[in-house]
């Protein structure tokens, strides 16, 4: 494939200048990235093929990317602002409903949102979803561990304890080396392949900010509790998949669970795939996606 030609451009609003970039031309689909803390870059290889048909949106979640965000506090990085963020990159794209493609952390961005403002949204695709019922949040740290060796572990737990003394102390410089290193010890956990896992962790590592991660997930994490969505379940009536790798960490279970809340949710599996799964199985991964986003059900 050519080189996408990403177009930037930002959206001011009250306290935030939104930066956003979009290729490709067809419905717009709008792309929540992981983290919460990274930025947009690494999901641009999950969207380029995709710009043959649609209209790709991708933005910085606020206080990351170029979305610079003053001051970051409890309140600038409350859950509810990135939802006011989708909702008006929704509205700038000249659009009543926006289709959402979540990863991760993303997905469960995108179906809170869709519990927020259940009548803006078109279609749902959830990627490799992290915890959304809050008992999942411990099956994803148990599983997060599970293939590390005992030595890795004890090496990963005394990484996590320099990382929490370099933040509390407000270094940057350490907390962010601290990171990289515990990076070439877990980042192969995130993929069924070992060696794929090595091709892209250069790539990964290039596009985040370990220290600034942090800040934000500080106060997304410690909001998340006041969100008041989820009174709205009766009201996700939109067609809605839910893609995993068998491999990932993430407590793909819970896919039934969501099936439970939502009867009209799709289910889809990838075998020998992780977290990543357009960069492990590209072939499986595309087909089922694009259909749904289609409206191939």
């Amino acid at each position: 494939m050519n080189e996408i030609a990403w177009q930037s451009h930002q959206l001011t609003t009250p306290d935030l200048d939104i930066a956003w970039h979009d290729a490709g031309s067809g419905p717009p689909l709008l792309f929540l990235h992981g983290g919460p803390g990274h930025d947009h870059q690494f999901m641009r290889a999950l969207a380029a093929p995709l710009t043959q048909q649609f209209r790709c949106v991708l933005a910085d979640q606020r206080g990351t990317g170029k979305s610079h965000l003053r001051p970051i506090d409890a309140h600038s990085l409350h859950v509810d602002r990135f939802l006011d963020d989708i909702d008006a990159l929704r509205r700038h794209l000249g659009v009543d409903q926006v289709t959402l493609v979540g990863w991760s952390w993303g997905a469960a961005l995108a179906m809170m949102y869709s519990l927020a403002y259940p009548g803006q949204v078109a279609r749902l695709a959830m990627v490799s979803p992290g915890p959304i019922p809050y008992e999942m949040v411990a099956v994803y740290l148990a599983n997060l561990l599970r293939p590390l060796a005992a030595e890795e572990r004890h090496t990963v737990a005394m990484l996590l304890e320099e990382s929490r003394a370099a933040f509390q102390t407000g270094n940057p410089v350490a907390y962010n080396d601290i990171y990289w290193r515990r990076m070439e010890v877990m980042f192969r956990i995130w993929f069924y392949d070992p060696l794929v896992a090595q091709q892209h962790l250069p790539s990964f590592l290039e596009a985040i900010d370990p220290y600034r991660a942090a800040q934000v997930e500080e106060h997304v994490i410690a909001s998340l509790g006041q969100f008041q969505g989820w009174q709205n379940m009766a009201q996700l009536t939109m067609p809605a998949l839910v893609l995993y790798g068998y491999q990932d960490f993430e407590p793909i279970t819970q896919a039934y669970i969501l099936r439970e809340w939502m009867p009209q949710l799709q289910i889809q599996w990838l075998n020998e795939c992780g977290h990543w799964p357009w960069l492990e199985q590209p072939e499986q991964f595309y087909p089922v996606l694009e259909a749904f986003l289609r409206g191939e059900e």
